[in-house]
């Protein structure tokens, strides 16, 4: 089968740097990405020879701490939400709002897999169930989601409702705010910039013991700095850490990598 890239220059006239090598899939829609902009030739050619594609876009960036999607739109439908589904599960989401990674659908697989069933799970950032909503469709799991942004927060709740799933714990609030106390057996923490403020409130709101895990970007030379820096501020908190695990995740951007770490922790 060719790439898209080949598909493209097949049918057109442009040269091989006018055309990104890949594409991400949300939904019906196609969003492109590269560093200059893309010919809507690109588009109009990716509507009709990929039978799914409704619409085309080019992202160029994301914008505020909600990392607010920046959309160029190039080609059929301007449309922007869509159910997009993946591993029997449905998010309802608004790509120009919403930042939602298909390139984390293997992340999502292997975190449906290693929740176990009835867990407790609290995820602190939990955007449309980016990373939870798998766990708690597949796997007979305990709940607490929380989101900050509102109108991320409102594709929550219909993502919720999309997979006949209560919303009655899905919380719209800053998550340093909540008061949870020895109740999570797994935490996840998929905002990039966790700091010693957040951490603080998910180790109150863990277990006797239970694994937290954390999404940072960095160097790759940089690992191990980037784990003792997290250890640091875990140790502080009267806990043990019984087990420590770090995988790359995908790369994040030139010469940086998105990372998730695994804490398994045991309070003393």
């Amino acid at each position: 089968m060719p790439t898209f890239r080949e598909t493209v220059l097949q049918h057109s006239n442009l040269l091989p740097y006018q055309i990104p090598k890949g594409y991400k899939r949300i939904g019906n829609l196609m969003v492109l990405r590269h560093p200059h902009p893309i010919p809507k030739e690109v588009g109009e050619i990716a509507v009709s020879k990929y039978k799914w594609c409704n619409g085309v876009f080019q992202q160029l960036g994301t914008s505020g701490e909600n990392r607010r999607p920046i959309l160029r739109h190039l080609a059929g439908t301007a449309k922007t939400e869509v159910i997009h589904k993946e591993n029997g599960v449905k998010y309802i989401l608004d790509i120009a709002k919403v930042t939602f990674s298909g390139g984390n659908s293997e992340l999502r697989r292997r975190l449906a897999k290693e929740v176990e069933k009835g867990e407790r799970l609290l995820d602190m950032f939990a955007a449309v169930g980016n990373l939870s909503m798998q766990p708690i469709v597949h796997k007979n799991v305990e709940y607490i989601l929380v989101e900050k942004d509102p109108i991320t927060y409102s594709y929550l709740i219909k993502t919720l409702e999309a997979n006949g799933k209560s919303a009655i714990h899905a919380h719209n609030m800053d998550c340093r705010d909540i008061t949870i106390k020895d109740w999570a057996d797994r935490i996840f923490m998929g905002f990039h910039g966790v700091d010693e403020s957040h951490l603080r409130v998910a180790l109150k709101a863990l277990g006797k013991e239970g694994k937290i895990h954390i999404h940072p970007i960095g160097k790759p030379r940089k690992k191990k700095e980037l784990i003792s820096e997290y250890i640091s501020i875990i140790k502080k908190q009267n806990v043990d850490i019984k087990n420590t695990k770090i995988m790359k995740v995908k790369k994040y951007s030139p010469g940086l990598l998105h990372y998730e770490i695994i804490f398994e922790i045991a309070k003393v």
